[in-house]
């Protein structure tokens, strides 16, 4: 299993270690192979959309979302780096455990 380390906003994919901030800038660290759910969501608001990794541990949810205005969508590097760590983490979950699924949630929003 690779031990490569991949960054997206505030979050890092080391191994099978996933660490990011929550709100208010707690660290937190998640052991991918205690992860017991997992969800991809994309959330469309009024002026940007925002895509979030939802993890389920043995500590409760985790997520690393990025959101985009609308008018970056096609050069936005967050993004891409979102998009490459999600990638990642989902290898990581199906090595791990064969047959894991990840949910795929979109949706619209009220508001902004």
């Amino acid at each position: 299993m690779p031990q490569d380390t991949i960054c997206c906003a505030d979050a890092r994919l080391t191994g099978t270690t996933l660490s990011g901030r929550g709100q208010g800038g707690a660290v937190w660290q998640v052991d991918l192979a205690q992860v017991s759910e997992a969800v991809y969501a994309e959330i469309r608001g009024w002026t940007g959309l925002r895509y979030a990794l939802q993890l389920r541990g043995p500590d409760g949810w985790r997520e690393v979302g990025v959101t985009v205005p609308r008018s970056r969508m096609v050069q936005s590097c967050d993004l891409a780096e979102h998009r490459a760590l999600s990638a990642a983490v989902a290898e990581r979950l199906a090595e791990l455990t064969p047959g894991f699924r990840i949910q795929y949630r979109d949706r619209a929003c009220r508001g902004g």
